[in-house]
């Protein structure tokens, strides 16, 4: 990617954002805008490593969550990232798995 395509992509990305950001606060969708309590508040999860977003993929995950009066963010809960990595663990083994017994297969063929 040249640095002026760089550069066009992430002035378009800022301008998003801003204007997401300026529109919550409008509509009083934004997160930072409500008293919410500690016990009360969910972050969103990624689901392929369990880790919670941070920075503006938070507040932008937030800020949809409001706008479209969603109470769970895609059904990923505090508990739930823990399930979707060992879900990924257990599909890694099952691959290898796999590529172990094509191997044998394999190599019993050739000795056939």
């Amino acid at each position: 990617m040249s640095a002026n395509t760089y550069e066009q992509v992430r002035e378009s990305i800022t301008t998003n954002v801003v204007a997401t950001i300026a529109s919550s606060i409008k509509n009083q969708h934004a997160p930072f805008m409500r008293d919410i309590k500690a016990q009360n508040f969910e972050r969103a999860f990624n689901p392929t490593n369990g880790n919670s977003w941070e920075g503006l993929n938070s507040l932008m995950l937030d800020i949809k969550k409001a706008e479209k009066n969603i109470q769970v963010m895609n059904g990923l809960q505090l508990k739930m990232p823990h399930f979707w990595v060992l879900q990924q663990r257990k599909l890694k083994q099952l691959k290898t798995l796999g590529k172990i017994r094509l191997l044998k297969s394999n190599i019993s063929l050739k000795k056939s």
